[in-house]
């Protein structure tokens, strides 16, 4: 995963009340690999396989100036561009053959910031209030081999 610190400002207050991986301490992030290696199953050998994988893409800038929506229990933030998102997911997914992106098939490529899962009817208003915000889009500079 890569941490967007700067969408806690925008999703913090929705993650707490909406998306449990919040209550474990999971950060506002976009996932590049889903499933992954468990973690009591990562070891160094583990860690330098992805370093190898992720210094591939170079450090890129990217907004997240929309929701969009997996189904009704699925909020998330839309990265732009999201082509190095998807580099990313290649890349470690080619790495870890074993781990296929959301355990489906690696042409199934969706760089997903998550915001907040389940509660349809409270999901769809964090979404109205998202797209009418005009502070702007959380921004990030995305390093290789971060997070």
């Amino acid at each position: 995963m890569v941490p967007v610190p700067e969408a806690e400002r925008v999703v913090s207050g929705h993650r707490g009340r909406l998306d449990r991986a919040a209550l474990w301490g999971v950060p506002a992030h976009v996932t590049v690999l889903y499933p992954f290696v468990a973690p009591s199953a990562i070891t160094a050998a583990t860690i330098a396989v992805l370093a190898g994988a992720v210094e591939t893409i170079s450090a890129f800038d990217c907004d997240f100036p929309a929701t969009a929506w997996f189904g009704e229990e699925v909020m998330w933030l839309a990265p732009q561009p999201d082509g190095p998102f998807r580099a990313l997911t290649r890349a470690v997914s080619a790495a870890f053959p074993g781990y296929l992106p959301y355990g489906v098939c690696t042409t199934m490529l969706f760089p997903i910031s998550r915001s907040v899962t389940g509660h349809p009817v409270a999901l769809r208003s964090c979404g109205q209030q998202r797209q009418t915000r005009s502070a702007g889009s959380p921004s990030r500079r995305a390093l290789a081999g971060y997070g």
